[in-house]
Parts: C-alpha cells; sequence; structure tokens
C-alpha cells in the first residue's frame, strides 16, 4: 500500500536498550501527529473520537512493517509483530487528558522457530496478526508458509498449533490478516484473500475445532485486523488502495451473537463504526486492538505497515476512544 504524507512537528528521539541478551539501542523517533492533515481541528469521526496518533522512525532497518498489534489492559505496553519476524515491545505515554503522547523503553527482538533458530527467511517469517492470550503468551499468524505459532510467556521457542483446515490454500501472500481471542477463549481469525468476489473465509474455534464462516468483502475494503472487546463483540479492521485516491480504512462491529450464529453459509456483514480517507492522516494500518478502563470506555490503537518504504510511507499508532452508543 502506498500513502504519501509528511508531518510536521516536536521530534522525541529516544535511545533505549533493547530487550535482555542485546547491547545495542533502539532509537525512535516519534512525532505527533494530527488526525486531519487539512483541519486540525477535527477531533472526531464516525464514532471515534482521536486521543493522539504517532508518526514513527528509527534507524534501525528491521524496524517497520507491524501488522499486528497488542495493547495491555492498562495501556501501558505495546507489542506488535513484523513481516520481517521481529516483536517490538514498548512503553506508551500519555498527557494528563489521557491523550498518547510518546513512546519509551522499547526493544526489538526477532522471532524463534520451532528449530530454536531465528526466522531468517521471508517464506517462514511473515508475521501478520496475532492474539494475546490471558496466560501472556501470543499466538502469532504467518502467511506465506501460513501456520499459527504459540509463543509461552518468557520463552522464544513456540509451539506450533493445528491450523484450519483449508488455511494452506490460502493465497501465497493473503492468509491470516486478523486475529484475535474471545473473552470465551475461542480465536477468531480472518483472512485477507481466501474467498470468492463477495466474502472472505475465517473460522471461530481452538486448534482442536474451528468452525468455518464467512465475511462481507465490499468496496474494495480488504480485512487487515481484528480485536475482540469485553462484551465478545468484534471490531474488524479494513483497508483499501487505489491509486489514484490513495488508502482508505475503516472499522466494522460485528455482535458476538452474530458470531454464535454463524454457520459456514452464512456471510457476516458488520455494522461500520467509521470510515477514514485522506486527506485523514492514515496509511497502510494492519494492527488494531481495543482495551477498556475502569468506567467502561473502550480506547482502540491503530498500527500501520510501512512495508519498509519510509520514503512513501510511514508507521503510524493512533488512538481513539469509542462512541459508548456505537
Amino acid at each position: 500500500m502506498i500513502k504519501i504524507f509528511r508531518a510536521a512537528s516536536l521530534i522525541l528521539s529516544l535511545a533505549i536498550p533493547h530487550a535482555a541478551g542485546h547491547a545495542d539501542t533502539l532509537t525512535i523517533e516519534s512525532s505527533v501527529i494530527a488526525l486531519h492533515s487539512e483541519q486540525a481541528d477535527i477531533q472526531t469521526v464516525g464514532k471515534l473520537t482521536y486521543q493522539g496518533g504517532l508518526v514513527l522512525s528509527s534507524s534501525d532497518g528491521n524496524f517497520g512493517g507491524f501488522s499486528s498489534l497488542d495493547i495491555s489492559p492498562d495501556g501501558k505496553t505495546l507489542v506488535s509483530y513484523s513481516d520481517r519476524g521481529y516483536r517490538l515491545q514498548a512503553d506508551l505515554n500519555y498527557d494528563s487528558d489521557g491523550n498518547l503522547t510518546n513512546l519509551s523503553q522499547s526493544a526489538l527482538e526477532p522471532v524463534y522457530g520451532l528449530d530454536e533458530s531465528i526466522l531468517d527467511k521471508k517464506k517462514n517469517r511473515d508475521a501478520e496478526a496475532m492474539a494475546h492470550l490471558p496466560d501472556g503468551s501470543e499466538i502469532v499468524a504467518f502467511e506465506r508458509n501460513h501456520r499459527l505459532l504459540k509463543y509461552a510467556l518468557d520463552s522464544k521457542t513456540p509451539t506450533l498449533i493445528t491450523a484450519p483446515e483449508g488455511l494452506t490454500n490460502a493465497p501465497y501472500n493473503e492468509g491470516i490478516e486478523a486475529l484475535t481471542q474471545l473473552p470465551d477463549g475461542r480465536i477468531f481469525a480472518l483472512t485477507q484473500g481466501m474467498g470468492d468476489d463477495d466474502t472472505r473465509t475465517g473460522w471461530i474455534g481452538t486448534s482442536d475445532r474451528w468452525d468455518a464462516l464467512q465475511y462481507s468483502f465490499e468496496d474494495g475494503y480488504e480485512p487487515s485486523g481484528a480485536t475482540a472487546l469485553p462484551s465478545g463483540d468484534i471490531l474488524i479492521l479494513e483497508r483499501r488502495y487505489r491509486y489514484v485516491s490513495g488508502v482508505a480504512i475503516r472499522i466494522r462491529y460485528i455482535s458476538i451473537n452474530d458470531l454464535n450464529a454463524a454457520t459456514p453459509e452464512t456471510i457476516l456483514n458488520g455494522a461500520l463504526i467509521a470510515e477514514l480517507t485522506p486527506p485523514f492522516n492514515i496509511d497502510n494500518m494492519e494492527g488494531i486492538d481495543a482495551i477498556s478502563d475502569s468506567d467502561g470506555t473502550i480506547f482502540i490503537y491503530l498500527i500501520s505497515d510501512d512495508n519498509f518504504d519510509p520514503d512513501d510511507q510511514k508507521t503510524l499508532l493512533h488512538m481513539f476512544s469509542l462512541e459508548s452508543d456505537f
């Protein structure tokens, strides 16, 4: 996906040590960005209110390509896996109004495979989605070599999760792009390019049993991420790219009741939460997560994949609050 824009604002340079075992430092440049490139006073879109956004960059050649997102329940920590098989972890900082301001204490670590070695081939390390589990482990969906790997807390070596039947038949570069765990423990997975002209294939279940489902494919918007709300409802992040108009994104909502009632023949069609097109400051958004505070307010975070093309694309991190009556 290609989207060109420039952000002019304060640069925060963070010299931060990598995770344990590395003596290098990771320098992240973080600049605050407005929601709208032409009207800085615009703070709402659809059912979302902007809570701050950042343009992130680093001289580290492995920084970028972030296609998944997890935010800790307290909103303090970010985790994202990249197309090059790296795991980013960073602390999130906010101002007195709760708006996102910058990152700190960042670490970028390579991801390991089943043979206990670092994933070093593109077909094996293209991580596109993740689901964070209550025990601290993370399930990561890889495409090209389509599979699900589970990384336990404090362990670099994963275990192989039994994937849904048919996943290996997904297009080479269009496997599982959306992955999240529901409160009841089931996993929701959705592919980007598997399906027909009107649907995209997905599944819900566990490694013991996956039930197929279909998701409506409309207006050229492909699924690129998913997150479960405390209710079990799901938000789907979708992304579209057109040469003339550039990149556009939208977020759609599927209720847990519709999920539970779905059969392989049912076509799930989510309700629109928000649609962002230029001149909103967006890019190739591929990661989404949601958390809620003690008052029940839901906060949504989005991250973009710059495809390691910093001249034309950016790594963006946006934060929103969601209307209570969505």
